[in-house]
């Protein structure tokens, strides 16, 4: 009820899954918990800030409701434009889960699916509970299900133990996949686990290293992703208008500049744009219609 009261006010929906499995709420036993987060433009009277943010409710689902089932029913609410949830742990992105990117015209060809190293050792060490090529196996399913959908991930380099073989085994990984966008970090001490207190840290001066290589060939990787867009018409939901200028986001999560024109969109409306100018992290285009 509640998606479908803010869908029917033209709100955005992006399902943000929490990975918390067999825990008890309230006496009840539930399998998971996920934030419904809705997005909405700011209204007259509202603060002038650029983008929109209207709040999240946590739902809870009994145990005989997996994920996919949510995502069913959620698509299925009257008005909805544009279903997406942000991220999965690979070792629970099941077949149910991933038929839903065929399965439902709405539900945006966009996955954000982490792998953080592209070395079985350094996944064990992690407690990753999947093999990197288990991982692939998944990605294979995905492009099968849905060929449009874009890819990203999150990585650690420089995690305790990693090798220079295992890290080559990531920027393989990196080449295979070619993921749109990635999150990529140096691994630091968390304190209270279990990594904070393996012995054999990598030097920070490798880690940097490492860090630099991965980030330069993801930037090209996703270059050549948005350049393969230019000439190409997308449909944009607006996220924000700035005097002549506008932007939003394409189902695929590319975040895309155009001139409002003379008779300007407001946020939440979806347009039509052509693509004319790629740039490593946005575009540039023009509406059509």
């Amino acid at each position: 009820q509640t998606v479908a009261a803010h869908a029917l006010r033209g709100y955005k929906v992006t399902l943000l899954p929490m990975l918390l499995h067999t825990f008890c709420f309230w006496g009840i036993g539930l399998s998971g918990g996920y934030w419904l987060s809705f997005h909405a433009p700011w209204r007259a009277g509202a603060p002038s800030v650029a983008g929109f943010w209207e709040g999240c409710v946590l739902a809870t689902l009994a145990a005989t409701l997996l994920f996919g089932a949510l995502l069913r029913r959620v698509a299925a609410t009257p008005g909805l434009r544009r279903l997406r949830f942000t991220t999965s742990h690979p070792k629970d992105l099941g077949p149910d889960l991933m038929q839903c990117f065929a399965d439902l015209d709405i539900l945006c060809p966009h996955f954000h699916l982490p792998v953080q190293s592209g070395s079985d050792a350094v996944l064990i060490r992690m407690n990753r509970h999947y093999t990197v090529a288990e991982y692939l196996d998944k990605v294979a399913a995905l492009r099968r299900l849905r060929p449009d959908i874009a890819l990203a991930t999150d990585v650690i380099v420089g995690f305790p133990g990693e090798t220079d073989e295992d890290f080559q085994g990531t920027m393989d990984l990196l080449n295979t996949v070619r993921f749109h966008s990635s999150f990529s970090f140096r691994y630091s001490d968390r304190p209270h686990t279990r990594s904070a207190d393996f012995t054999d840290k990598v030097d920070e001066r490798v880690k940097q290293e490492r860090l630099a290589a991965f980030q330069a060939r993801q930037n090209e990787i996703s270059l050549e992703h948005n350049q393969a867009l230019v000439g190409c018409e997308v449909e944009i939901l607006v996220e924000a208008v700035e005097g002549a200028d506008a932007k939003g986001r394409t189902a695929t999560n590319h975040i895309v500049h155009f001139p409002a024109g003379p008779q300007p969109p407001a946020p939440g409306d979806l347009v039509q744009a052509r693509v004319l100018h790629a740039g490593m992290h946005a575009l540039k285009g023009e509406l059509v219609r």
